[in-house]
């Protein structure tokens, strides 16, 4: 008999063979470790750590909906499951909308970013005439190339 710890407490009596865990509180691989029970509620942070010092991957999926914003509402697989040490959680986590000012400086920011952008006909035209002043520089260097040779 082992005892699986599923968030702050510990439930006995499962009957899954583990071994013991590493120094740095990290399951060891082949080790069967349950989703703890209370994740949900949790800062994202807090559930990421909680999650990693049981030797399973915390993978973050952040959702636009009511809540408080950082907090973890669902997981994925559910709470209380076993799962092997190396595994991938996914916690949806609670995200708001940007607030209409934030989006408004944004837009400005990003108009006044493609209004510096060069069109593709300006760019050609450039380009043309940068490799004309090339090919006459070349043709300078060249001339006065022939003339060093004498």
């Amino acid at each position: 008999m082992g005892t699986l710890t599923f968030g702050s407490g510990a439930v006995t009596g499962t009957a899954i063979p583990s071994s013991t865990a590493t120094s740095n509180g990290c399951a060891p691989a082949g080790t069967r470790v349950g989703i703890p029970i209370d994740l949900v509620g949790r800062s994202r942070t807090k559930a990421e750590k909680r999650l990693r010092s049981l030797g399973l991957v915390p993978q973050v999926c952040e959702v636009i909906t009511d809540g408080t914003p950082d907090t973890v509402f669902s997981l994925a697989p559910p709470a209380g499951t076993i799962q092997s040490a190396g595994s991938v959680v996914t916690l949806y986590v609670v995200t708001t909308l940007p607030s209409p000012v934030y989006l408004d400086r944004k837009l400005d920011h990003l108009i006044k970013m493609v209004a510096l952008l060069e069109t593709e006909r300006s760019a050609k035209a450039r380009h043309v005439a940068v490799l004309g002043k090339l090919d006459e520089i070349h043709r300078a260097v060249g001339h006065r190339g022939d003339t060093d040779k004498r």
